[in-house]
């Protein structure tokens, strides 16, 4: 049905608009969405793994551990940034976000 298509159309739109609105204002999980947005293409977004690296950088500057994940594994990979294999740097990435996440999963279940 095209009142269906539109309408969902409109709710991905809104949805957008209000993840990008809340990134605007550095909050790491909507700064994080939209980095797994250009990462993979979503929510009618093409892909763009610039803009993804950008995001997740951010991200994880703000202390996200999911995005420091994606800024290593990118680093590593070379993709989304100018700077080439920087197995040192993305390895650094990965290692702060386990160790943030190990500290939080010791810290509710003692146990890591």
């Amino acid at each position: 049905n095209h009142e269906d298509d539109m309408e969902s159309t409109q709710v991905v739109e809104d949805a957008l608009e209000y993840i990008k609105r809340n990134a605007n204002l550095k909050m790491p999980q909507y700064l994080a969405e939209l980095g797994h947005i250009y990462y993979f293409g979503l929510r009618g977004e093409k892909r763009d793994l610039k803009k993804a690296f950008d995001y997740y950088f951010q991200a994880a500057n703000a202390g996200d551990a999911y995005s420091k994940i994606f800024v290593g594994k990118m680093l590593i990979e070379g993709i989304g940034t100018e700077k080439v294999n920087f197995f040192k740097d993305g390895v650094i990435f990965i290692y702060f976000s386990l160790k943030i996440e190990c500290s939080i999963w010791y810290a509710i279940l003692n146990y890591c």
